[in-house]
């Protein structure tokens, strides 16, 4: 079956865990004694004790926003194949990696936080969960400032998560500036994929859409609005429609069934700058995707190199600061 291009596609699984575990019958422990924090989270406000300890990470980018400011959790789950690098990078900070979501295990673990991507398999789980412990989901387009800010708050390390935070924005202002001075300030920034014989349009829902802002470039017309998750399936005689001066392709590195769709003919892009970008590492919702953004927009836009690959991915990591 051909996987959509979402980087948490939902699991059949999730019917099964559900059905084993039955609907919860207690609500979440009270949080002991100590500071505590109400944040608010894609799934509401949300009350936790402050801590840096004893974290489950539902997905493994969450385990890399959380070891960006030291605070790496206990577990994190493996929801999708082909991240063993950022996998590694986890487990380097003292995360173990565990496979799938199985709230038995949560349980047996007993965190004394949950910290996840709002998805609807986490959602599905959502009652399960609560009853462990409290529960943060964060959008997977949130800002890096804001990311930031949630994940400094429920840890208790929020000068380390402006540190990220204020690195992040020195190095995007910078870029702003290289834009400027190169004359592409207002360029439009078309991001597309290919995944036959479905092709894929990334708007406003997606953390890298605020960030082609943030440095000085805009989206088509056609790419303007915010879905639900980031992009929409657009018809191959649409394709004209999502002309722009730079055109980024995403290639999926993990699945090879993706092309690029910078070959297809009903895509004019003469005149325009074009380049292949790998799609696991624009669209993300950890600071790793935002860096990994940064570097190939310097790439492309001033220095014409090649985007990050793969094999890039320590590289990229240490340039976020990340502990």
């Amino acid at each position: 079956m051909k996987p959509l291009p979402l980087p948490l596609a939902a699991t059949a699984s999730t019917a099964v865990l559900l059905a084993a575990c039955g609907s919860p019958t207690a609500s979440a422990p009270e949080p002991p004694p100590g500071d505590t924090v109400t944040v608010q989270a894609a799934n509401g406000e949300v009350e936790v004790a402050v801590t840096d300890e004893g974290i489950w990470a539902l997905d493994v980018y969450t385990a890399l926003n959380l070891a960006a400011v030291g605070a790496a959790p206990d577990h994190a789950a493996r929801i999708h194949d082909g991240q063993g690098a950022r996998e590694e990078i986890a487990a380097a900070a003292g995360a173990e990696i565990v496979g799938g979501h199985d709230p038995e295990a949560v349980a047996d673990a007993a965190p004394s936080l949950i910290v996840g991507l709002d998805h609807p398999e986490h959602r599905s789980l959502l009652g399960l969960l609560e009853a462990i412990a409290p529960v943060v989901l964060i959008d997977e387009g949130t800002e890096v400032d804001e990311l930031m800010e949630v994940i400094g708050a429920v840890t208790g390390r929020s000068a380390e998560a402006a540190e990220v935070a204020d690195r992040f924005g020195a190095e995007a202002s910078a870029l702003a500036a290289r834009i400027e001075e190169a004359g592409r300030t207002g360029r439009t920034v078309s991001v597309l994929q290919e995944y036959p014989p479905v092709f894929y349009a990334y708007d406003g829902g997606t953390q890298f859409a605020a960030l082609l802002e943030r440095v000085g470039l805009e989206r088509p017309e056609a790419q303007s609005a915010r879905s639900e998750w980031g992009f929409t399936e657009v018809s191959e005689e649409r394709l004209e429609d999502h002309r722009a001066d730079v055109v980024i392709a995403l290639v999926d590195d993990v699945y090879g069934e993706g092309r690029s769709v910078l070959d297809n003919p009903m895509l004019d892009t003469s005149g325009a700058v074009t380049a292949e970008a790998e799609f696991s590492g624009w669209y993300n919702g950890d600071v790793l995707s935002a860096w990994w953004v940064l570097h190939d927009l310097q790439a492309v836009l001033i220095d014409g190199e090649a985007t990050a690959g793969l094999a890039d991915t320590p590289a990229l990591w240490a340039e976020t600061g990340g502990r």
